[in-house]
């Protein structure tokens, strides 16, 4: 199964090969970005036949390209593949930032080799590198927490997949709708919190949706993917994930799945404004419980102390009525205004 970071590569390479011209959305980008040795074959001589030969695009620019990486994987078909199967065209600038990313975790983790190199395998007599191990081993944490999940099989879930409980499909319908129809975006975020969402995974996406939009990317498959997977990661202390073997990549198939429900555009208002107003009384209705329970805990304390007064033949004072208003201030001769004079 393929990873986000490998979805994310070809991509990239099919919205190249479909118009080789977007290769300046990502002039940053080098074939030691990418993770897939072929990947990076790919890439190089996308960028070459693109200087040398600039009106190749398509079919004959994917058989060039199959002619000089002389890679047996290197085939036709995978790259007419690569072309049809780009989610977003558009997107190019956005894949580059994501793939440069995972670039720069993977030097991470050649730095903190060679600095481990360099520590030795002594420790506790030189301060400096003592220091040097750590600085690896924090180095190295990093890669392995995104290496963990980004990396990792990207799940799929099943378009067929629905759930009976209604305030469920209430929440996949508003999902549903921001991420087809992304102006309502900026209508919903600002009065609704991810926390009226009742599962972790429709919470983590919303606050995804709205991440990407603030950020000015596109919402589709991979950019929500990513930014759920982030967000993930970043919560988890680097030290928690040293020895992680593995991760829980967001899944692009549910995303996909969403992205297909059908719904009426601009639903997600409603359905928003419902939402928010059960999980208040929800919350109303836990707070008046609660208080509830603090009185009647209060009472009880309050009968078994006048029991025990009476029991040791005490008087049990009387309960006075709250204080509702201040007394009444004297104001005259004799007030106390006058003797501050």
């Amino acid at each position: 199964m393929t990873s986000l970071v490998h979805r994310t590569e070809e991509a990239l390479l099919g919205a190249l090969i479909h118009n080789p011209a977007l290769v300046a959305d990502a002039p940053y980008l080098r074939p030691s970005h990418f993770d897939d040795p072929d990947h990076q074959a790919i890439f190089a001589e996308l960028v070459d036949l693109r200087v040398n030969e600039p009106a190749l695009r398509g079919i004959a620019l994917a058989e060039q390209i199959v002619f000089l990486a002389n890679q047996p994987d290197i085939t036709l078909d995978r790259l007419t593949g690569l072309a049809l199967n780009s989610p977003d065209i558009a997107s190019i600038a956005h894949y580059g930032r994501m793939i440069q990313e995972a670039g720069l975790y993977r030097e991470f983790a050649v730095h903190a080799e060679r600095i481990t190199r360099e520590a030795g395998e002594v420790r506790g007599v030189d301060p400096q590198l003592d220091h040097l191990d750590e600085l690896a081993h924090a180095l190295a944490g990093h890669y392995i927490r995104f290496n963990a999940a980004f990396n990792a099989p990207l799940t799929v879930a099943d378009v067929d997949q629905t759930t009976e409980d209604p305030r469920a499909v209430r929440e996949e319908l508003l999902l549903a709708d921001l991420i087809q129809h992304p102006a309502y975006i900026a209508e919903v975020s600002p009065w609704l919190d991810a926390g009226v969402f009742t599962a972790d995974e429709r919470r983590d996406l919303y606050h995804a949706i709205v991440t990407v939009e603030l950020n000015g990317e596109p919402i589709e498959e991979l950019t929500l993917a990513w930014e759920m997977t982030r967000s993930q990661q970043s919560e988890l202390p680097i030290a928690a994930t040293i020895t992680d073997s593995g991760g829980s990549p967001a899944s692009a198939g549910q995303i996909n799945r969403l992205a297909s429900l059908a719904v009426e555009a601009g639903a997600s208002v409603e359905i928003g404004a419902d939402l928010l107003a059960d999980h208040t009384r929800d919350e109303l209705t836990a707070g008046k419980v609660t208080l509830s329970v603090v009185t009647d805990h209060t009472r009880a304390s309050t009968l078994r102390q006048e029991t025990q007064q009476r029991s040791l033949g005490r008087e049990v004072p009387q309960a006075q009525a709250p204080l509702l208003e201040p007394p009444a201030q004297q104001i005259g001769l004799d007030g106390r205004e006058m003797r501050q004079k």
